[in-house]
């Protein structure tokens, strides 16, 4: 046989031999293509399902709510440059009657003139018929809210009372998100039918498709004045094409995503150079035998890269058909809850490529400079390392002596796991760096949840309200009627208006709030500048988040839009105000009558208020917020108001990151399972290096449990050595990992909590112990007899 043929075969021979060792390896490659390759699936296959449904449904570019308006201007609509189709739609909020506490949940109700023939925002008829009067069908996922059958009556609020309807059909509505998750139902009736239940008689909606989409802000500005001139009553209009914004938050998302799983790749990296090492240092004398009959380097050493080329060609392969699948998988559980199609199963070239190369390429890179290093060994030198050698310099060995024969209180097991942590350096400071990058990740997610929530709190600790009102419906109250009549409710101090909205600068998105000049309710810290004058038109403060992002300074004025309204206003002041939105850059305040100048509200409209109680005990709030959402709702047909306690407020805000921090942590987890095999692989190796020295202890009479408390102390030595590693770069990767996540995501102020060392140190030595189970077990197994084979 020829070497060549020779060296194939010992390629083979080396993965198949150790068994245990070859399993860690492909684990740990499997678990780093399986995230990077299930992120990227994931997000490819939810664009094109966002991409496939938006092409198979006509939905709204632009939706402006009306008091009401006559179908008859249809015509001036469509004669508007860049309108393609116009729809008239009534749509009636009210309460839906559920088993479920509260008792209520918000129900949109769609009234069609003739729901065949929908050309925006249509819907699939799964089962049952079309609605006519007193029927009404309902969104497929308003199951998720109350189960509900064909032939069941419905109980809503009207403005006569609480009436019944019968449910005849239920729909699906592709784009439409899922109601459960939202918070309110969708529903379906004829107009006719919804028109003599809600005593709407005309239509409050218009909804608009456009040929050029860029152009949708302009035809929008052109679409109000029309309908101003027409004498029509505005209530909101509602650009869609934001979405795009919306659609590269997530794709930011993703991003973060997959860099955070490059970090496993990484790990997996160190796993396979360790166990390149291993092998190498373990055939040294089979490397100079292959040498001494002919055997030249450039063939040993793609002897050695084809094992790990086996290694790689596995791992790869069931990593991509597992990351396929779960991306897949998930995108599919998330198209569901928005009620998208996927449409035809297809694999996007970059998941495979990402894959192969994160699989094949990079281990494959990671170990050429050991296999190269390891086979230029020359024949004398491998012929000398072969054998039995000393463990560290004389020095050493006497310093190791004088600790041990002070230390008399230590047991003899523990000296005898920690006096081999070194005895392959190269090995352990791997080994130790792959748990300290798993640590590390750890604290790095773990402090930017925890920034993230203290800002949460820290944001609402410059507010002094108990109760937030939202008028999700129906035309905005007049300030001074809505102040009087809320005074008169029970327990009820004061009352504020107030309002948001989202405006875009060349800096990024900023959430623009009105606050009353003479505020008792917010009270933040003004950085630089002053507060509002009375009377001041067309100003605002803005965070210090928005300012230092921007180099903006008092004085200085300020260029943004909101939806098709421009604006140029002036700085007067800079306050700190941590911003609490995904996607935005920061928050700025004006007063409610600039924001319903720039919105086109009457000056003393309102639609968001703040309520202080008399008395705040957590109770009696609650009990407030019921009585206030009992009379603000009850027989007022489609106006409808939410009610939430201040708590709640808070609660919502910090539940709105509770997904992206599962997301986050699922990463970390991959990467710790890529540490923790690294780890088992080197206890693995220490286990069948040391049986000589477990057959010593056998004989002398050590028992299973001391033998596997010998490898435990191993592991756990490593994992704090690995903690005091990460504890060196863990506070800059940590800033630095909050600073990325602002950059895509949301800015929160850098807040370290030192407690967390302590939880890093746990996740650590969880993991080190973990990892050390199967080693130990096998140690422990060990009987002398097995040691008269020893190799």
């Amino acid at each position: 046989m020829s070497i060549g043929g020779a060296l194939l075969r010992k390629a083979f021979a080396d993965v198949t031999r150790r068994k245990t060792r070859t399993l860690g390896v492909i684990l740990g490659i499997v678990i780093g293509v399986f995230g990077l390759t299930a992120i990227t699936m994931f997000q490819d296959t939810y664009f094109a399902a966002l991409a496939y449904t938006n092409a198979e449904v006509k939905q709204a570019d632009i939706t402006f709510d009306v008091q009401a308006v006559d179908p008859a201007l249809a015509p001036r609509l469509l004669a508007v440059p860049n309108v393609q189709t116009a729809e008239f739609h009534t749509i009636s909020q009210t309460s839906w009657h559920i088993q479920r506490a509260p008792g209520r949940i918000f129900l949109a109700i769609v009234g069609l003139p003739n729901p065949t023939h929908i050309d925006i925002n249509a819907f699939q008829l799964l089962s049952g018929h079309y609605p006519g009067p007193g029927e009404i069908v309902l969104e497929s996922g308003d199951r998720g809210i109350q189960p509900f059958a064909l032939d069941d009556a419905i109980t809503v609020d009207t403005p006569h009372g609480s009436s019944q309807l019968r449910v005849v059909g239920i729909a699906r509505t592709r784009g439409s998100g899922d109601p459960a998750t939202k918070g309110s139902a969708l529903a379906y009736m004829s107009q006719q039918g919804l028109a003599q239940f809600m005593d709407i008689q005309e239509p409050n909606v218009i909804q608009i498709r456009v040929h050029d989409k860029a152009q949708a802000q302009v035809t929008q500005a052109q679409l109000r004045n029309v309908l101003q001139a027409s004498h029509i009553a505005i209530i909101d209009s509602t650009l869609h094409t934001d979405s795009v914004s919306s659609n590269q938050l997530l794709a930011n998302l993703f991003t973060l995503l997959r860099l955070l799983s490059i970090v496993a790749i990484v790990v997996s990296c160190f796993l396979v150079i360790n166990t390149i090492t291993t092998l190498l240092a373990e055939q040294m004398h089979i490397i100079g035998t292959m040498k001494a009959i002919g055997g030249v380097q450039r063939a040993i050493f793609l002897s050695y890269l084809l094992s790990v080329g086996l290694y790689t060609i596995v791992g790869t392969i069931l990593g991509l058909a597992c990351g396929i699948a779960g991306g897949y998988i998930l995108a599919g559980k998330l198209a569901t809850i928005h009620n998208l199609d996927l449409g035809a199963f297809t694999i996007p070239p970059d998941v495979l490529a990402l894959g192969l190369a994160a699989g094949l390429l990079t281990p494959i890179l990671a170990a050429l400079l050991p296999l190269w290093n390891g086979t230029r060994i020359t024949v004398r030198d491998a012929v000398s390392a072969y054998g039995i050698s000393s463990i560290g310099t004389p020095a050493h060995q006497r310093l190791r002596q004088a600790i041990t024969e002070r230390l008399t209180w230590v047991p003899q097991t523990t000296w005898l796991g920690l006096r081999t942590i070194f005895r392959k350096r190269g090995r352990a400071i791997l080994t130790i760096l792959a748990l300290a990058l798993s640590g590390t990740t750890f604290l790095a997610i773990a402090n930017a949840t925890y920034a993230i929530d203290a800002q949460v709190t820290k944001r609402y600790e410059d507010y002094h309200f108990d109760v937030k009102i939202n008028q999700v419906a129906g035309t905005p109250e007049d300030e001074t009627h809505f102040q009087h009549w809320m005074l008169t409710v029970p327990n009820v101090r004061s009352i504020e208006r107030s309002g948001t909205v989202q405006i875009h600068t060349q800096w990024g998105n900023v959430d623009l709030s009105g606050v009353d000049e003479d505020t008792s309710m917010y009270h933040p810290s003004i950085v630089a500048g002053r507060w509002f004058l009375p009377h001041e038109r067309q100003v605002l403060l803005v965070s210090d988040d928005v300012a230092n992002q921007a180099g903006l300074h008092v004085g200085e004025t300020i260029t943004f839009s909101a939806q098709e309204h421009a604006a140029i206003w002036k700085i007067i002041g800079i306050i700190h105000d941590p911003n609490v939105s995904i996607g935005s850059s920061g928050s700025a305040v004006t007063t409610p009558e600039n924001l319903n100048a720039l919105v086109g509200l009457p000056q003393e409209a309102g639609v968001q208020w703040y309520l202080q109680a008399s008395n705040s005990s957590p109770a009696a709030v609650d009990a407030l917020a019921r009585r206030l959402d009992a009379t603000l709702n009850q027989g007022r047909g489609s106006l409808q108001f939410a009610v939430t306690p201040v708590q709640q407020v808070i609660q919502s805000s910090q539940n709105e990151f509770s997904d992206l921090y599962m997301m986050f942590y699922v990463v970390a987890l991959v990467v710790a399972l890529v540490g923790a095999l690294s780890l088992y692989t080197t206890l693995t190796s220490s286990v069948l290096e040391r049986r000589r020295e477990i057959g010593i202890w056998r004989s002398m009479g050590a028992s299973g449990r001391r033998i596997a408390g010998i490898f435990w102390t191993e592991s756990l030595a490593l994992g704090i050595l690995a903690w005091g590693t990460g504890l060196l770069c863990s506070i800059p990767l940590a800033y630095g990992f909050l600073q990325l996540l602002g950059l895509v995501l949301i800015h929160a102020s850098f807040t370290f909590d030192p407690w967390l060392f302590v939880e890093m140190l746990i996740a650590i030595l969880a993991t080190a112990s973990l990892a050390s189970l199967s080693p130990m077990l096998r140690a422990a197994r060990v009987r002398i007899v097995d040691l008269l084979h020893y190799e």
